[in-house]
């Protein structure tokens, strides 16, 4: 169960599903009303810990890019298999997290500090994980750059999906 303060002092209990459907349509409104498209990414991003995972994702392409919600930490994992096969998004990636100041140390399966990624192998694919610790700013300006400078789409059309 949530709790959920509503700005009134008083408590609403919900389930997990419950929540997340609740907070997928309020974010769903918030882009209706023509939200800015950064502070949309920045007011989604401040309630990671309340989800397992957030997908933005492009509502004129098939591109997306998602964050696990892990130890109270933003991780990017990003699947490097089907809609991102091309080389170029992958090595493109790879120099934005340089960009970032992002290391990649070596024999690391999984990244374990801020500011660290690694590139492994899941169950079923090839994946770029990332830690962007409790960064908020930091990982909005990064889906941000993913969105205009990797796979070239506006901003502007993107919507997002909780879980």
């Amino acid at each position: 169960m949530r709790i959920a303060y509503d700005g009134r002092f008083s408590l609403k209990l919900s389930s997990e599903d419950v929540y997340i459907r609740e907070k997928q349509k309020e974010f769903e409104d918030l882009l209706s009303e023509k939200i800015d498209p950064e502070e949309f990414i920045k007011t989604v991003l401040s309630h990671y810990t309340d989800f397992n995972y957030i997908v933005f994702q492009s509502l004129i392409s098939e591109r997306f890019v998602q964050f696990a919600s892990i130890n109270q930490e933003l991780i990017l994992d990003f699947p490097l298999a089907s809609q991102n096969k091309d080389r170029k998004v992958t090595v493109s990636l790879i120099r934005l997290l340089k960009e970032y100041g992002f290391k990649e140390p070596k024999n690391l399966k999984i990244p374990i500090n801020p500011k660290e990624f690694s590139r492994r192998q899941a169950i079923k694919m090839k994946v770029i994980n990332a830690d962007f610790g409790e960064d908020i700013e930091e990982t909005a300006d990064f889906v941000k750059s993913i969105f205009s400078k990797i796979y070239n789409l506006p901003l502007n059309q993107i919507t997002v999906i909780l879980g």
